[in-house]
């Protein structure tokens, strides 16, 4: 925020967060020391401010994991200064906070053998890595690298010996005691989670791996291990911090109150530092120190103004070392601290050393960013937990995304060949509705807890079949239209229809305030479309009906999902609706009833789309307008 020019030398500039967007108004959030400073009488300039903090945390995350200074001596990874090497010893300390512990070595050992094995074989035989087949290679080393390989690919356990049968007892003692009804995938990942190195859980969606990965959690903060629960963003880490709290664990939050969910802002260090018996003496010493300040500088006696300014800078080095004591204590009673990725590279946590890193959404994070928090917390046993088969990184740059930055750590991993633990049963879905992704996705692997009887389907909508509550409505006369400004896609013909569905589910008794109702478009400028029809003279009606594109529903629900595909053309061209994982996605959201708007000649185009629609054909799920 600034008068005229943020970049002008003689402007004051404000920098603040944006907490809610509307078509006619920003609500922005700044800091309240700055408060005073803000005019709401005046006109104010509003800019788009690009942080570095992100990338500068990346970058070195990225240079430390890489760096040809770090050896491997005796399983332990160490980094060679240009004074001398620094002791071998789990979780050691390198520059600016960053460790390698166990489980950043098993990770780096595994990605460094694979890459170096791929350098080693032929072109034409790249392909065998993966399917363990035999191969020609250029390099007599081979054979021995690919040894090495294997070995990397099944992490030792981190636990060995009686130890290892005390601490999977413990596990599934806890879990009982917990008074949760785990299937058998769930505490299979699980037990494993809690003695490996490095682990990866694929959750499909329904299977509640946010919920499994509480548990875990839980039942190590029982064990005595300290844990570091991350995520890519920060509703991702709000839903981890709620499940935290519902169990019963002490969380420390780090990031900015603003950003984290209201009902959660007591959690954060900002919150708890605030209320701490500490921080009382601490505001005292600030007071005074600013208060000696201001008569220090009205003193006309050099030596009396000098003395003033010593003690006020010293009462202030005070304070501040008071407020460390107060957040190392908040952090120190924390049974679990958690953050976003990049939030693990908060100087709070520059001295805090953690047992367990986990992180969830992993699959939706970049590999630097995963990186930050598994070098930043020094652990010794890594947990990614996500789903290649739903979306990737958000990396809007094309020329990043050709260089890979949108192949997480979580792929890289399975890539180099680790296998995950699969959480093999849905909970949110109609049986019917999970069928087709179960096939298309997860090669029909997933199954349903739910029954038919447990997600009858929604009245008012004419479904075709009351045992499948699914339905292709193709509107074949839609054309997609382009928004001036921007690529974006729009068809108003499929917009109507969606109008035409809410009114029919209107007619019935199960949603009075819309929110179990949910519309996915995958393009914006449909989104806004929807958005100003809905406006039009229903506004009130709707206000609680979320309408958003694909990624603005990754890991949410709704009773109905009304999904736009949009795209209608005479070249078949779909764009990114033809991306598995989007379609994954968007088809996976509904407990109890799906309708897909469409045109079927574009969506034939992509065989995905031609799969499902010959099913939808074939069970009568299939209406033409």
């Amino acid at each position: 925020m600034s008068r005229n020019h943020p970049l002008a030398e003689d402007e004051s500039v404000l920098e603040g967060v944006v907490v809610e967007r509307a078509r006619r108004f920003l609500k922005l959030a700044v800091p309240f020391n700055q408060c005073k400073d803000i005019n709401l009488m005046k006109r104010w300039r509003l800019d788009l401010y690009a942080n570095r903090t992100a990338y500068e945390r990346c970058m070195f995350a990225i240079d430390i994991f890489s760096s040809p200074l770090v050896h491997q001596h005796g399983g332990i990874l160490r980094l060679e200064s240009s004074q001398n090497m620094r002791k071998s010893a789990p979780g050691w300390p390198l520059e600016d906070g960053f460790r390698f512990g166990e489980g950043a070595s098993a990770i780096r050992g595994l990605v460094m053998k694979f890459h170096e094995v791929q350098l080693h074989v032929s072109p034409e035989y790249e392909g065998y890595l993966d399917e363990g087949e035999s191969g020609t290679s250029n390099s007599p080393w081979v054979p021995k690298l690919l040894e090495e390989l294997k070995a990397l690919k099944s992490p030792p356990s981190r636990i060995g010996g009686k130890n290892l049968g005390d601490a999977k007892n413990h596990i599934r003692t806890y879990l009982k005691r917990l008074g949760r009804n785990l299937n058998t995938s769930q505490k299979v990942a699980i037990e494993t989670a809690a003695i490996q190195k490095v682990t990866i859980w694929q959750g499909p969606p329904g299977t509640g791996k946010t919920k499994t990965l509480t548990y875990l959690v839980a039942a190590l903060c029982d064990r005595g291990e300290r844990v570091l629960a991350c995520a890519d963003s920060n509703v991702a880490v709000d839903n981890l911090v709620e499940g935290f709290l519902a169990l019963g664990l002490r969380v420390a939050r780090v990031g900015q109150p603003v950003k984290v969910k209201e009902e959660l802002r007591e959690c954060t260090v900002d919150a708890q530092v605030a209320n701490h018996p500490l921080m009382k003496n601490a505001f005292e010493k600030k007071n005074k120190s600013m208060q000696q300040m201001r008569l220090a500088r009205h003193i006309n006696n050099e030596k009396q103004r000098s003395d003033g300014v010593r003690g006020s800078k010293l009462l202030w080095e005070k304070a501040q070392l008071l407020e460390a004591k107060a957040i190392e204590d908040v952090l120190n009673r924390a049974d679990v601290v958690a953050c976003t990725c990049i939030g693990a590279g908060d100087e709070v946590l520059l001295n805090v050393s953690f047992t367990v890193c986990v992180i969830d959404e992993a699959t939706q994070a970049t590999e630097p960013a995963s990186l930050l928090p598994i070098l930043k917390s020094g652990a010794d046993a890594i947990v990614l937990v996500g789903d290649p088969v739903q979306l990737p990184p958000t990396v809007l740059s094309s020329e990043a995304m050709m260089a890979g930055l949108d192949f997480s750590l979580y792929q890289q991993l399975q890539q180099c060949g680790l296998n995950p633990c699969f959480l093999d049963t849905q909970y949110r879905m109609h049986p019917e509705i999970a069928k087709l992704p179960s096939k298309l996705f997860y090669f029909g692997r997933l199954l349903s807890y739910p029954s038919h009887s447990d997600r009858l389907p929604p009245s008012g909508y004419p479904w075709p079949n009351s045992f499948k509550p699914m339905v292709f409505i193709d509107c074949l006369s839609g054309r997609e239209e382009t928004t001036p400004e921007s690529s974006s896609c729009f068809n108003n013909v499929e917009a109507t229809q969606v109008l035409e569905v809410l009114k029919q589910l209107k007619s019935g008794s199960d949603f009075n305030n819309w929110k179990d109702v949910g519309v996915i478009a995958p393009y914006s400028a449909q989104v806004r479309l929807l958005k100003d029809m809905l406006m039009v003279d229903k506004y009130d009606e709707f206000q609680n009906l979320e309408i958003k594109t694909v990624d603005g529903f990754q890991g949410r629900e709704k009773e109905v999902i009304i999904f736009c595909t949009v795209r209608a053309n005479e070249k078949s061209e779909l764009g990114f609706v033809s991306d598995p994982r989007r379609m994954n996605v968007a088809l996976t959201r509904a407990r109890r009833g799906l309708v897909v708007v469409g045109n079927s000649k574009t969506l034939e185009s992509d065989k995905n789309w031609a799969n499902w629609l010959v099913y939808m054909k074939k069970q009568k799920l299939y209406h033409a307008v």
